[in-house]
């Protein structure tokens, strides 16, 4: 195996008054979401590296976790919402309010309240379709919600599978099936049932020597990888039924292996990239990145390492995002901070379709640096599909080709024009010099506003000369300097082109 290398440190983002403990990207927007102990979730623009809001006055205890609602691109549904989970047991749903009216920054407003769990709600996390809300907490209860309505939600499950504290839920990005990781030491996994509107546990997993403190799928769904106290990361995979003719709601998960082992104390995150890599960090302060041998698509070894990603301070959480083809990795720690990590020599991968027009125009050069200024819908043309992280809409690519084709024009016009007026004004000035008058000179670098003052000049006898020679060389004088005027004109109009 080869030795690992190191991350690339990015982005530090500052703002937090504690220990920040948990941090989440837009699925399509570049936005960061962070929650705290010091009472607070902040927004930030990944772009700008700018803290863009402060979510606060609604939890009365530490904000444990935070998760972005995926947009509901079959139906058009663009607006930014954000669940909020926190220590007081409650969850707040968040939406961002965009201002067109008075051309103001927009606002993020609390539109819903979410009160059942007993107690200190440690993670919450959307559907990939964002149908479904799921909460775990500390009564050791996992509890679905429905969104009926961004304020409007249902509760349709209570599951009370775990035996202790339920410290993290996932769901799959290609079904409705959900995993939850216990002080108890082991994951459950649920299913909806299609017949009577509830989910079910359908398979228990067990393995891990100690509190299993996070879980995440792959990006295909098809393995879940599970972090602990015992130091360990295991990968887990459903078996494939055998053809029975008893029916099963149960199914088969089975250990497939463990990444290398890095960490000497408790993982408490795990995450995959879109690209395959898996990221953990935990107790120690190492951030590990793992990737599957060439060859061997059930081996893994280890890839990056970062030991004190936080200095000396605990990393809480991990999680990826994709910014310009690059994967950046996002790091949550006690001391407050969130940063972000490149791999060096990674080639980047290609982010995933979506059909959100309305943020068609976010990474113009020239555009709001604010994200969410945007996404309240000033470009509605639904027909268009773009890429997540495309640069320029079709509006901005047209206007840049008739800028350019305005310049190519001018330029064809106005430089042999403007070599025409040049080669005038030198042939002036060379009358101007045979006549001698040198009581002054004009130069390119003669002012405009004294070219027109000479041009206005009334004519002046010279002693030398008499009156018809002094006529002479005002009319030269008069020539030079309207001609320079053009030129100064010609030179001002090409650097505005």
């Amino acid at each position: 195996m080869s030795s690992p290398k190191f991350f690339k440190l990015e982005h530090t983002f500052q703002g937090h008054t504690a220990r920040a403990w948990h941090v989440t990207p837009h699925p399509t927007l570049p936005l960061l979401s962070s929650c705290s102990s010091d009472l607070t979730t902040r927004i930030w623009n990944t772009t700008t590296g700018r803290c863009i809001a402060t979510l606060r006055d609604q939890h009365k205890r530490s904000v444990r976790c935070s998760a972005f609602k995926p947009p509901r691109t079959n139906n058009g549904d663009e607006r930014v919402v954000l669940a909020t989970a926190s220590f007081d047991g409650t969850i707040g749903i968040w939406e961002y309010v965009n201002n067109l009216e008075d051309n103001q920054d927009g606002e993020w407003d609390c539109i819903a309240t979410l009160e059942g769990h007993e107690n200190e709600v440690k993670s919450v996390v959307w559907s990939a379709d964002s149908t479904f809300l799921a909460t775990c907490s500390r009564d050791k209860s996992v509890w679905i919600w429905e969104s009926e309505d961004d304020d409007e939600f249902q509760c349709l499950s209570v599951l009370q599978e775990h035996s202790q504290d339920v410290k993290c839920v996932a769901f799959s990005p290609r079904e409705s099936l959900l995993a939850s990781a216990s002080y108890d030491d082991m994951v459950i996994l649920y299913r909806d049932s299609p017949s009577d509107d509830d989910w079910t546990p359908v398979a228990v997993l067990k393995g891990h020597g100690g509190t299993v403190w996070g879980v995440a799928f792959a990006p295909d769904g098809r393995v879940l990888a599970s972090s602990s106290d015992d130091c360990t990361v295991r990968l887990w995979q459903k078996k494939e039924k055998e053809e029975s003719k008893i029916i099963r709601t149960d199914e088969d998960w089975e250990e497939i292996g463990q990444l290398p082992q890095v960490h000497t104390r408790s993982i408490y995150s795990v995450a995959f990239s879109p690209s395959g890599r898996i990221a953990t960090g935990g107790g120690d302060g190492i951030v590990v990145v793992y990737r599957r041998k060439e060859g061997d698509a059930e081996a893994w070894e280890v890839e990056y390492v970062q030991t004190e990603a936080h200095g000396v301070q605990e990393v809480n959480c991990v999680t990826w995002q994709v910014q310009r083809d690059k994967e950046v990795l996002w790091t949550a720690g006690d001391d407050g901070e969130l940063r972000g990590w490149t791999m060096p020599e990674y080639t980047g991968v290609s982010p995933p379709q979506t059909r959100i027009s309305a943020h068609l125009i976010l990474y113009h050069p020239k555009s709001t640096p604010n994200p969410l200024k945007m996404a309240g819908g000033l470009l509605k043309d639904p027909a268009i599909e773009h890429h997540a992280l495309m640069r320029h809409s079709a509006d901005t690519r047209f206007k840049f080709t008739s800028k350019m084709a305005r310049q190519a024009i001018m330029m064809a016009v106005v430089i042999p024009v403007g070599i025409y007026y040049i080669a005038q004004w030198a042939e002036v000035r060379a009358e101007w010099g045979a006549l001698r008058c040198g009581a002054w000179s004009l130069s390119p670098w003669t002012s405009t506003s004294n070219i027109q003052e000479l041009a206005r000049a009334k004519p002046s006898p010279s002693p030398a000369g008499g009156r018809n020679r002094g006529e002479g060389a005002d009319n030269v004088r008069i020539q030079c300097a309207m001609k320079t005027f053009h030129y100064y004109w010609l030179c001002s109009f090409i650097s505005y082109t």
